[in-house]
C-alpha cells in the first residue's frame, strides 16, 4: 500500500476486510491496493449513477445513498440532537443513539455511521449517517461522500451500534475512504467533461466557483478546487497557504508557507509543476498580496522567485496563480501552466 508508515495489526485487519468485501486479490501493503479499491468502488456505483441519470454531484450522492439504504441526518445544534434521540433512541429503540450527544460534543468527529439494529428489509434507512455541522457547513458534501465510501467499501459492522469517522483523519482506512470519496463525489464520467469543456478559460477561482455552482453547490471551495485541478487537462496544482513556522519548531521563523493539496497527472509528467511543502511564499507574490488585502487576485508569476531557506528554487517558468482568502485566514491557491 502507498504508505510511508508501517500498518498496525488492527489497521491491517480492517484493510483486509475491505479487500475481502470487494474481492480484491492484492495485499493492503502492496502497491496498487488503493487503486484497486477505488476502481472496484467506482464499478459498483457506475450503474447506479447511470440508472439515476445523475448529472450533478448532489444527484450522484442522493442516488448512491438510496441504493445503499443510507439516510443522512444533519446536526447543527442541540435541538437537532434531541430530535434524533427522539426519533431513533426513544421512537425506534436504537440504543446506539444514546451516545449521540457525547460523541458529537467532540468537534473532531465529522460523522457517525449507525447500522440500525431493528431495521426491516424494506427500510430505506438501514444505515443512518449523522453529519456533525455544528462547527461549519463546509464539509457537508464531502462528508456525505466519505460516509458512502465506508458503506460501499467496508462490510456491514455487525453488532457495533455506530462507527465514528473523522476523529483520526490520518488513519489508513480514513485516508483510503477520502480517496474513494473524491472519485464518487466528483464522478469522473460526469465531472471531467464539464471541466474539459472549460479548458479554453484560465484556471481561476472564478472558474472553480462557476463549476461548483453547476455541479455541487454544497461542496466546499477547497474540495471543488482540488477536483477541478485533478480533472484539468494542463499541468495544475492546488495548495493552501497559512502562517506557520518550521516543521519541528512551529514557533520559529513564522511566515506564510504553502501546503500542497492536489496535483494532477499532467503536472507529474517529467515533474513539470510542483511546490515544496512548507516553503515560504515570496513577499512579492500575488498570494501575499491577497493575504494583505483580502481581495482575490490572479497574476502571472515566475516560479524561480520561489525558494526555500536553503536556497532551493522552483523551476524557471511562468505560471498563472489564482489566490483567494479562505477559511480561518488561510489562502487557497491555484497554480497552472497556460
Amino acid at each position: 500500500m502507498e504508505l510511508s508508515i508501517r500498518l498496525t495489526e488492527g489497521q491491517l485487519m480492517r484493510l483486509d476486510a475491505v479487500a475481502e468485501h470487494l474481492d480484491i486479490q492484492i495485499d493492503p501493503e502492496d502497491d496498487g491496493f488503493n487503486d484497486a479499491v477505488i476502481s472496484s468502488c467506482l464499478s459498483k456505483v457506475a450503474p447506479i449513477i447511470a440508472d439515476a441519470s445523475a448529472t450533478t454531484g448532489e444527484e450522484i450522492l442522493a442516488a448512491v445513498g438510496r441504493y445503499y439504504s443510507v439516510l443522512f441526518e444533519e446536526v447543527r445544534s442541540s435541538a437537532d440532537i434531541e430530535r434524533l434521540e427522539q426519533k431513533y433512541l426513544r421512537g425506534q429503540r436504537e440504543i446506539g443513539f444514546a451516545q449521540l450527544q457525547n460523541e458529537l460534543a467532540n468537534p473532531n468527529v465529522d460523522a457517525l455511521l449507525f447500522q440500525r439494529q431493528k431495521a426491516q428489509q424494506h427500510d430505506r434507512d438501514k444505515w443512518v449517517a449523522v453529519l456533525n455541522l455544528q462547527q461549519t457547513e463546509t464539509r457537508s458534501f464531502w462528508n456525505r461522500a466519505h460516509e458512502l465510501s465506508h458503506r460501499i467499501a467496508e462490510p456491514p459492522q455487525g453488532l457495533l451500534p455506530f462507527k465514528r469517522h473523522g476523529l483520526e483523519k490520518t488513519e489508513p482506512i480514513e485516508r483510503l475512504m477520502d480517496l474513494i470519496a473524491a472519485e464518487i463525489a466528483y464522478f469522473p464520467e460526469v465531472f471531467v467533461p464539464l471541466v474539459v469543456g472549460r479548458q479554453t478559460e484560465s484556471l481561476t477561482f472564478e472558474l472553480v466557483q462557476s463549476l461548483k455552482a453547476v455541479f455541487a453547490e454544497s461542496s466546499s471551495l477547497l474540495a471543488a478546487a482540488n477536483a477541478v485541478v485533478n480533472s484539468w487537462p494542463k499541468p495544475a496544482i492546488s495548495l493552501t497557504a497559512k502562517f506557520d513556522g518550521r516543521k519541528r519548531n512551529p514557533h520559529k521563523d513564522v511566515a506564510l508557507r504553502v501546503f500542497p493539496q492536489a496535483r494532477n497527472s499532467a503536472a507529474r509528467v517529467d515533474n513539470e509543476l510542483f511546490v515544496i511543502p512548507r516553503m515560504r511564499v515570496p513577499q512579492n507574490s500575488v498570494v501575499c498580496e491577497v493575504q494583505r488585502s483580502g481581495i482575490p487576485q490572479t497574476a502571472v508569476e515566475n516560479l524561480a522567485t520561489w525558494s526555500t531557506s536553503s536556497g532551493q528554487k522552483l523551476k524557471d517558468m511562468n505560471v498563472l496563480i489564482s489566490a483567494t482568502l479562505a477559511f480561518q485566514e488561510s489562502i487557497y491557491v491555484l497554480i497552472s501552466c497556460e
